[in-house]
């Protein structure tokens, strides 16, 4: 994966984007992802709709282009610095191989023909398998930060996110640190299963 700027970032953000990259994991390099740097998202990409302003990175699977900013954007007063962005660069980089290596992108649908998400995959199996679990044991989330939620949307985006996580945590990263959130594997142990099956398979 290559990095690129667009408009004013700092030399300590590009440099510690270039020591991510390079010491990403061989089987990244399986990957032909563009990553953009710039000062806030909506500098890398203007035409992005107001929500995806207030996030630090993200992936555009139709470009296979992962943009990360230094800055998140609340308003034009507020920007806050991006605390997280090697995170975020494991984070996503699992989002582009759910789609480009292990499944199908449709390049006229965002998203759509990932692995984590086709309903005969393992991964789907075993993420709707942990969901039930947490389901059944909702004290088990017990003081955890609502925005964990967002793993447990049964419209796709829930095992997308997941699978994404757990990518990043066995690397020893997680975007969810801002909220005291530092690992979920061990709320998703069967999907965890899937993805070192799926990432030795690279190996």
């Amino acid at each position: 994966m290559e990095i690129y700027t667009t408009g004013k970032v700092s030399a300590k953000f590009y440099g510690a984007a270039l020591m991510a990259g390079n010491n990403t994991p061989d089987y990244f390099q399986k990957l032909s992802t563009k990553i953009i740097l710039g000062r806030t998202l909506h500098d890398i990409q203007p035409s992005l709709s107001k929500e995806w302003k207030r996030v630090p990175y993200m992936y555009r699977p139709v470009r296979d282009e992962i943009y990360i900013g230094e800055y998140t954007c609340y308003s034009k007063a507020r920007k806050e610095k991006n605390e997280t962005m090697v995170d975020g660069l494991f984070h996503e980089s699992f989002h582009a191989l759910d789609l480009q290596v292990f499944g199908h992108l449709d390049y006229e649908h965002d998203y759509y023909g990932a692995f984590s998400t086709c309903k005969d995959t393992a991964f789907w199996g075993r993420w709707n398998e942990d969901l039930s679990r947490l389901k059944d044991n909702p004290k088990c989330l017990k003081g955890i930060d609502k925005i964990f939620n967002r793993h447990m949307n049964e419209d796709g985006s829930g095992a997308l996110e997941t699978f994404a996580e757990l990518g990043a945590n066995i690397h020893g990263y997680s975007t969810l640190k801002p909220w005291g959130i530092h690992d979920i594997r061990k709320f998703w142990p069967r999907s965890l299963e899937v993805i070192e099956d799926r990432i030795q398979s690279l190996q």
